[in-house]
């Protein structure tokens, strides 16, 4: 036994001393290159500069930055490396005579480091004909700074010869939050864990507002990262964010673009206010597990420890994986069982093809998809806090369906009895009066043109009475899912006022044609609640509860959409265009059949008005 530690300790030192050795080799040849990333003034709409990123030699593990200066940390070169990478971006950014800022990535920690004098770096600026103010210090840090003083100190050096500061993912931890506070920086990067998917995620959109709201007060400008499709793209700038940067606007390469691409000059002139997702309707006993759900990939026992390390590096966000094994969790890997192997040289090292159940936590914290909000927080708050950071697994009946977040069952126990009940419908989950209101009063404020319609089921009168208020409950149902899935979800809202009647605030051009198809697939649908033989008659009986009116005969509900066209210069507010949709109602519910109306257009039923092309 004591053979064989011993001989394990010496590879493991013959590990650490190739690895040492390769990292010498990089700076003695200064064997590094660097990518350049657009960022995109969203306010002026042109590029505002580029961020710098490191690379070490291609095909080795120092290919990767982290890698790179997590040896730097170890052998205690930082301040080393540091300056090569500096020197190599600089001369890199001046020979290709890219325009605008250039965001140069530092650790906190180097700044007051010696050799790392303004004066020093003003020379080297002044050598490739670089003015300072082009040159912005862009902090990155993935673990606490304490040394606050001393970094504030020199920056405030820099800043005084020129320099502008910018403080990199912001939302990772508080060390960047006391940066922000104590440095009052000209540039602020939110994390792109907040952006990515932001037009689909009401609480990213809550976090991108309060930091914000917080840029305002202080003078900071807000640099949203990780802006990776259209929709994000549009959201943030309706957010009133002042840049953007991810690979919607532009990929790192060595030889970036200067010129903003096409389907970004199309998103710019796009005048359409995007719709904001709202919390959906969840009171606090009625939430469950489920609610949680997040789709995570899974790992098997027997995958080789280097194929998770790949899934980890394709899914930047988690912070743990399950280990699943015929349906059912044995555990989960969480990135710092990693940290040890990681880090090894050789990539035929054994530790790499060792499988994943050798590494894994056979303990995870797991709750059934059923169990209560208020169980599942219970838990949580009992839980140790490694728990909390790696997330819970979710199963049903043992059988493994998801992970969840400890910071989404948080938000849930603050937020959703109070935001859901005066947001949002309980019926069929769309938004209420308070977001429809919102909704009309941004489209006037933005001065586009849009339709406003109000659909209504009719009649419903009686339709309770003679099938119950389930059916007439499902029959609601049935017509919002439709109105859902059938608008174009992004520029499209559709709001549920109360009971039959449900608001539209329509931009695609296609409206019509879309509501159109959605009436004729409404009457169809019915045979799905009602009986072949009603549908085929057209009519259903209803006698009054109170027994004082005759049995009468009914026409089946149809839907009537009575439509009008604003526009900011003939309404100036949302009760104008609640009233004028109101009277547009009103002349569809008058008339027969499912049908869409336009009482203020040339055209007086349907088929109606396109919206104008923008």
């Amino acid at each position: 036994m004591g053979f064989e530690q011993s001989k394990e300790r010496q590879d493991k030192a013959t590990q650490r001393e190739a690895r040492a050795q390769l990292f010498r080799d990089v700076l003695e040849h200064k064997s590094l290159t660097c990518v350049f990333q657009p960022i995109l003034d969203l306010q002026e709409r042109r590029i505002l500069g580029f961020e710098a990123l490191i690379r070490g030699p291609q095909d080795s593990i120092f290919q990767n930055p982290v890698e790179l200066f997590s040896a730097a940390q170890d052998l205690d070169s930082l301040a080393q490396l540091s300056g090569i990478c500096i020197n190599t971006v600089l001369q890199q950014f001046s020979a290709l005579q890219l325009p605008g800022q250039l965001f140069l990535n530092i650790s906190p920690q180097v700044v007051s480091m010696p050799g790392f004098e303004p004066e020093r770096s003003i020379r080297q600026l002044n050598k490739l004909n670089l003015k300072p103010e082009r040159v912005v210090i862009e902090l990155t840090e993935h673990e606490p700074a304490f040394h606050f003083a001393e970094i504030r100190a020199s920056l405030m050096t820099y800043r005084a010869m020129g320099f502008r500061v910018a403080i990199d993912d912001l939302g990772e931890g508080f060390s960047s939050l006391r940066l922000w506070s104590e440095l009052k920086p000209e540039f602020v990067k939110a994390d792109k864990h907040f952006v990515t998917g932001i037009a689909d995620d009401p609480i990213k959109i809550q976090f991108l507002k309060a930091i914000q709201q917080i840029a305002e007060n202080c003078g900071s400008r807000i640099i949203a990262e990780g802006i990776e499709s259209e929709a994000d793209f549009k959201m943030v700038r309706e957010l009133g964010i002042a840049c953007g940067q991810g690979f919607f606007i532009g990929r790192p390469q060595p030889k970036p673009d200067v010129e903003l691409p096409v389907p970004v000059l199309k998103a710019l002139e796009d005048s359409r206010i995007p719709v904001v997702p709202n919390l959906k309707y969840q009171q606090a006993w009625l939430v469950t597990a489920a609610q949680f759900l997040r789709e995570t990939p899974l790992i098997a026992p027997r995958l080789a420890v280097r194929d998770v390390m790949a899934l980890f590096v394709d899914q930047p966000a988690r912070c743990a994986l399950p280990v699943v094994e015929e349906g059912k969790p044995v555990g989960f890997i969480a990135r710092r069982h990693l940290r040890s192997i990681k880090y090894l040289p050789n990539p035929d090292a054994p530790e790499f093809s060792q499988p994943a159940s050798n590494i894994m936590n056979p303990a995870p914290l797991i709750v059934d998809a059923n169990l209560p909000l208020a169980q599942v927080a219970a838990l949580l708050a009992d839980a140790t806090p490694q728990h909390l950071a790696d997330g819970f697994i979710i199963t049903r009946n043992g059988v493994y369906l998801g992970m969840g977040n400890a910071n989404d069952v948080i938000r849930m126990l603050n937020d959703a009895n109070l935001i859901a009940a005066r947001y949002t419908s309980p019926l069929t989950l769309l938004p209420g009066p308070v977001l429809i209101n919102q909704q009309i009063e941004r489209l006037l404020q933005a001065d586009v043109e849009f339709i406003a319609c109000m659909v209504e089921i009719n009649p419903m009168k009686g339709f309770n009475d003679a099938y119950g208020f389930q059916k007439g409950d499902e029959l609601i149902q049935l017509a919002g899912d439709m109105l859902k899935t059938t608008l174009d979800a992004q520029h499209d809202f559709v709001g549920h006022i109360y009971g039959n009647r449900f608001v539209l605030l329509l931009q695609n051009a296609q409206w019509h044609a879309k509501l159109t198809e959605m009436l004729a697939q409404f009457d169809a649908s019915l045979t799905s609640l009602l009986s072949p033989e009603i549908v085929a008659r057209g009519n259903f009986l209803w006698k009054s509860r109170r027994g004082d009116k005759e049995t009468e005969i009914r026409p089946l509900p149809r839907l009537a959409i009575g439509a009008v066209e604003i526009s900011a210069d003939s309404y100036e507010s949302r009760h104008d265009v609640m009233s004028a949709v109101r009277v547009a109602a009103q002349a569809a519910r008058e008339q027969t059949g499912s049908r869409i109306m336009l009482p203020n257009s040339t055209q007086k039923s349907s088929p109606a008005s396109p919206l104008k092309a923008k």
